[in-house]
């Protein structure tokens, strides 16, 4: 009898193990599923993480000033972050005879007087100071070199027409020396505006790319608009290949007709690819807008996401096109994507100069929308 009450109590004491260990088994398989799912769905180390703000409760006023100014127009503003500090380059307006290039340094609200970040124009470009304009700056680094993209008046040419040109330079700020021939410049294309450099980093070589728009709309010129995109060189300063029509008139909504300009190409958080735009009647007007299109890639093709602008004239002005694209490094909440522009102050009398300004991209599913700006990132020590 009491042998038999023993070898029940080693029974009990058998099924208590089994069932901790159970337990314990039950427990290491949810953790590792847990895991995997948490490992499947974060972000590779190589990419930052991308938050998808929410939508902006203002859509009537969406963005925040960046920079403004009562005695220069600060239109196509690029912005890039640079030891601490933020280098805003503008493009050169109509009649103003100081800076090819204009550099402000600084951050939102204390900007610096500006300098001229490429000082000397090269032999086949006008400078500013005898009627030239430089249009739309973009900085892109190439290992230790950093090469300023820009578009330049052609020298002894009529009809006036632009070429696109590059300048290198050992920092950031520069100043930018300019290379002897234009890296674009297809005069039967009316000519050549708004350079980007962007880089496929889904490619295993990282392979850098131009985007631009030939200038088919500029004076005395006929023809329909068109967005280009060719493969760059290693360095950043020669086109390779042959140039592919990407995005034109024919692949937009009526809003943006009959102008489109200002190409920005940008890689989503899921990897895809889109192409922000400036549309409409032109930069002087009030339905000069931006859109966005969605692209199979850097070489295209691009078909425009909606029928309505992603931006249009609102409660902060008019006319908010030429914009460019801003991606901020944040360490501790990932990055963020902006759309610059530059609206007219419609509601402010005798405010000629645009400033520039910033509303926050959020992603979806469906592709770019404008989120809740909040405040704008402060600029990295890279």
């Amino acid at each position: 009898m009491g042998q038999d009450k023993h070898k029940r109590k080693q029974a009990k004491s058998r099924r208590r193990q089994a069932v901790q260990i159970s337990i314990v088994l039950l427990a290491v398989v949810i953790a590792t599923a847990v895991a995997i799912v948490t490992t499947s769905n974060s972000v590779s180390a190589d990419r930052p993480v991308v938050s998808s703000p929410p939508p902006t409760r203002t859509p009537n006023a969406p963005a925040i000033v960046i920079a403004g100014s009562t005695s220069q127009d600060l239109s196509g503003g690029w912005l890039m972050s640079s030891h601490g500090q933020y280098l805003l380059f503008v493009s050169s307006a109509f009649g103003d005879p100081r800076d090819n290039i204009p550099m402000l340094t600084g951050s939102p609200g204390h900007w610096s007087t500006a300098v001229d970040a490429l000082p000397t124009m090269p032999a086949w470009a006008v400078p500013v100071s005898q009627g030239g304009t430089t249009w739309e700056p973009e900085v892109h680094r190439f290992g230790a070199t950093y090469v300023l993209y820009y578009s330049a008046k052609l020298a002894g040419v009529t009809p006036p027409t632009q070429c696109l040109g590059t300048a290198v330079a050992a920092s950031a700020a520069g100043p930018y020396s300019p290379s002897p021939q234009p890296i674009v410049c297809q005069r039967d294309q009316g000519g050549d505006i708004d350079p980007q450099a962007v880089v496929d980093d889904t490619s295993p070589d990282a392979r850098p790319y131009l985007v631009w728009k030939s200038d088919n709309n500029s004076t005395n010129h006929t023809g329909t608009d068109l967005i280009w995109s060719q493969p760059l060189a290693p360095d950043g300063l020669t086109v390779v290949g042959s140039p592919t029509s990407i995005f034109g008139l024919s692949q937009t909504p009526a809003w943006a007709r009959p102008i489109i300009e200002a190409p920005q190409m940008v890689e989503a958080p899921n990897r895809t690819w889109w192409l922000f735009y400036s549309g409409g009647d032109g930069f002087g007007g009030p339905n000069y807008a931006v859109g966005a299109a969605k692209c199979d890639g850097i070489s295209g093709p691009c078909t425009a996401a909606g029928t309505q602008p992603l931006v249009g004239s609102n409660a902060q002005g008019v006319g908010p096109g030429e914009e460019t694209i801003f991606q901020s490094s944040e360490s501790s909440s990932g990055s963020s994507t902006w759309v610059l522009y530059n609206p007219w102050h419609g509601n402010i009398p005798y405010q000629w100069f645009r400033p520039v300004v910033a509303a926050r991209i959020g992603w979806n599913s469906a592709g770019p929308y404008l989120a809740e700006a909040g405040s704008f990132p402060a600029p990295s020590g890279g």
